[in-house]
């Protein structure tokens, strides 16, 4: 006798997987996905996984996975896929410049990765590019790989701004010409005037108005400068006049000065005053000192002279002693011209007296 069994032979699952990302970077996730069956089971060197659960790997690893269909078939998938996990990279920062005086420029340097984004409390900045930072900040780079993957430089780095001194110039802003002055820097550690000299103090004969300018450099090395103007007051143009130049001893002059605002005569018969009454002994020079309304102070070129003539000696020669109703002759000498009391203009007189007369 026969029998007959019919036998059913059922189609292995066509198993693929599919991954969220084919590439990722260390520490971050993925998921696998199975088509083509009921169930799925994936296995791999790093383990076994759940069809769509999150996971990170941290090597790139080749995926297997084995399908089952509702008829209990199990297949896998062919090829397998490998998930790659790429490196973050290793950034680091580099200053131009790590320490700035304020208004000066640095610039940051990434390195270890593709592209780069910096920042700071101060803002963003690109990769080479000069800036000038207003204040001392720490700065971070985050750098990105060819693959994509991104990490930020540690430690941060600070870029020190350093202020610029405070420079004063302390010092008489008017001077007379022919005057000195002396100005002094005040705020930093060195100075640079603009005459050339060093030094906190410098000392200055100018004889025209001028501007001066101190370069200052602190400890920190910045550099500040200040200006500082000199105003140069001409000196008065002074004259003076006498009344009387030519004088007779005993007689009386004055000197005036002209010019200026005040006035001090001297000579070696002592000072006086403008226009004051003098009387000379002797045949001097007299020089005027005057002092305008800002002070400057000049004295009279060419020096005045008064000349003091001496008196004439006189000599009488006659009779001092007659009789009464007689008469006798005076003559005088030693002078040009004479002038007698009784208003006869000779040097001899004709007298006849009627008493002692002098």
């Amino acid at each position: 006798n026969t029998a007959t069994i019919a036998v059913s032979v059922v189609t292995l699952p066509i198993v693929s997987a599919t991954p969220v990302n084919p590439a990722i970077c260390i520490n971050a996730t993925n998921a696998i996905n199975g088509n083509g069956a009921n169930t799925y089971t994936f296995s791999s060197v790093l383990g076994t996984f759940s069809n769509g659960a999150v996971f990170s790997p941290s090597i790139t690893t080749a995926y297997t996975i084995s399908g089952t269909s509702t008829a209990g078939c199990t297949s896998t998938n062919n090829p397998i896929i490998t998930i790659t996990v790429n490196p973050l990279p290793t950034v680091s920062l580099s200053a131009t410049n790590p320490t700035i005086c304020i208004n000066a420029t640095t610039a940051l340097n990434g390195s270890g990765a593709n592209t780069y984004t910096f920042n700071s409390s101060l803002g963003t900045f690109s990769n080479g590019v000069s800036f000038s930072p207003s204040v001392t900040t720490s700065y971070t780079v985050s750098g990105t790989s060819t693959a994509g993957c991104t990490s930020t430089n540690n430690p941060f780095i600070s870029i020190a701004v350093n202020p610029l001194p405070t420079v004063n110039i302390s010092g008489t802003p008017t001077l007379c010409n022919l005057g000195s002055t002396t100005l002094t820097a005040n705020g930093a550690s060195t100075y640079t005037w603009s005459n050339a000299s060093i030094g906190q103090t410098v000392f200055l004969s100018p004889i025209a108005n001028s501007n001066y300018t101190v370069t200052a450099t602190n400890s920190n090395n910045c550099v500040n400068t200040a200006t500082y103007a000199l105003t140069v007051i001409a000196l008065p143009t002074i004259s003076a006049t006498a009344v009387s130049s030519v004088i007779c001893l005993n007689g009386t002059t004055s000197i005036s000065g002209n010019g200026a605002n005040t006035y001090t005569i001297n000579s070696a018969l002592g000072t006086f005053t403008s226009g004051a009454i003098i009387t000379p002994s002797i045949t001097n020079t007299y020089t005027v000192s005057g002092t305008s309304t800002a002070g400057c102070t000049s004295t009279n070129n060419p020096v005045l002279t008064i000349t003091v003539n001496p008196l004439p000696t006189l000599t009488i020669s006659g009779t001092s002693t007659l009789c009464n109703l007689a008469s006798t002759t005076l003559s005088v000498s030693g002078a040009l011209t004479y002038t007698w009391s009784n208003s006869v203009v000779n040097s001899t007189v004709f007298l006849n007296p009627t008493s002692s007369t002098v």
